[in-house]
């Protein structure tokens, strides 16, 4: 036997699970690598488990292939002849889950999604950590969408109740936020919650020069103008997002300034309508889903979090990291917004707006488009030395390791 996998046999197994991971790009999906590399720099032997769905013009993704250098097994979630999809999903994640459990017995799992979490406590994995990424009851509300029928409403529920059963089921609970602990419990859930911070990549998210932010917008074709303050919005496009606020308010607001919208999803024709409506759609950029978000973050010149509901926020995480300054609303009943924005942030690090509005966004926006270069460097600076202060992927999987050790 080689030396080399002598030592893969004598490192200690960890698994991540969800329902989706690469190519599929989200908060939960980078979690999962993220995570994985740390559990490796730690000398384990992490495996990522999840299901084959292709993403965009995909037809098939292998059942076992290595990703950005982490192993990852997938089970198939399609149906064949008379078996439907969702039984012949959940019994191949079952078995896949039982097989992984028998040969790494006693190993820990982390899960990210309430499918996820329910089929592998039902295959016998223990000890399994849920690391909660939402709560399905607030953060996939009807009352968030701009759109919510029967058939939305029935698929929420039904979701809801998986995850009260993945809760149940699960030995361990954690969480990002004293935001998710109150709606969890608000379910009625009286176990243990873990309370952790998550992790941000230090060296893809790193600031860069005002001055050559504005160069290389030009350069790329990004914008016409080099004296425009971009603003930033990333996250998919669906109402509880918040991202008709940001365009409402760009068109009040600053006129020498840019709103670039990065993701994707079902509210894009409506933005794209909102803007053309307001006459701001020369000044709002639909970037669309990608991979490179450093990219983006590194020329903006400010982040705003336009959420009204966020359990989390990676993406301010991000932001914080690639020195940005940062708008979000202020949470709490009298906003009526649901974030975790104060669990992450204070004023030194953000400006929080009193209320979801376009009209006291756009104040907010002025503001910041309007800072000297002494006070854009001084906040810039202050939010890069709090991400690398407070944001750990390292840290987090070494929390997670001691949540999985406690009894249940």
């Amino acid at each position: 036997m080689s030396s080399l996998k002598q030592a893969e046999q004598e490192r200690s197994p960890v698994a991540l699970t969800s329902n989706l991971f690469f190519p599929h790009i989200g908060g939960v999906e980078n979690s999962l690598l993220y995570l994985a590399k740390a559990y490796e720099e730690l000398g384990y032997q992490p495996e990522v488990l999840t299901s084959d769905i292709p993403s965009g013009n995909q037809t098939a993704l292998d059942a076992q292939e290595r990703v950005r250098g982490v192993d990852v097994s997938r089970y198939e979630a399609r149906g064949k002849g008379l078996m439907p999809s969702v039984v012949r999903s959940a019994y191949n994640a079952f078995k896949l889950y039982r097989n992984y459990h028998k040969k790494h017995p006693g190993a820990f799992m982390v899960c990210r999604y309430h499918y996820n979490q329910l089929l592998a406590s039902l295959a016998g994995v223990q000890p399994t950590v849920y690391l909660v990424p939402g709560v399905i009851k607030f953060q996939n509300a009807p009352k968030y969408q701009q759109s919510a029928g029967i058939k939305y409403r029935l698929r929420w529920y039904y979701h809801h109740l998986l995850q009260l059963a993945a809760l149940k089921r699960a030995s361990h609970v954690a969480v990002f936020s004293h935001n998710m602990v109150e709606q969890l419990r608000q379910l009625g859930f009286k176990r243990d919650i873990h309370l952790t911070k998550p992790g941000v990549d230090l060296e893809r998210f790193s600031p860069v020069d005002p001055a050559e932010k504005r160069r290389q917008r030009v350069a790329q074709g990004l914008s016409r103008n080099a004296e425009h303050h971009v603003f930033l919005c990333v996250g998919r496009c669906v109402g509880v997002k918040g991202f008709h606020l940001a365009i409402a308010a760009l068109a009040e607001g600053p006129a020498d300034a840019e709103l670039w919208i990065l993701g994707d999803g079902v509210d894009m024709p409506i933005l794209k309508s909102l803007a053309s409506r307001l006459q701001v759609s020369e000044r709002v950029k639909f970037i669309g889903a990608t991979s490179e978000t450093e990219r983006y973050y590194r020329l903006a010149d400010t982040y705003i979090l336009s959420s009204l509901y966020e359990p989390l926020g990676q993406t301010v995480l991000e932001a914080l990291a690639s020195g940005l300054p940062i708008i979000a609303f202020e949470p709490g009943k009298a906003s009526g917004v649901n974030t975790a924005s104060r669990d992450l942030m204070t004023d030194a690090h953000c400006t929080f707006v009193k209320h979801p509005d376009p009209q006291p966004l756009a104040r907010a926006m002025e503001h910041h488009a309007a800072m000297s270069a002494q006070n854009y460097i001084a906040c810039a600076t202050a939010n890069r030395q709090h991400a690398e202060q407070t944001f750990s992927w390292r840290k987090l999987a070494e929390d997670l390791k001691a949540i999985a050790k406690q009894p249940k």
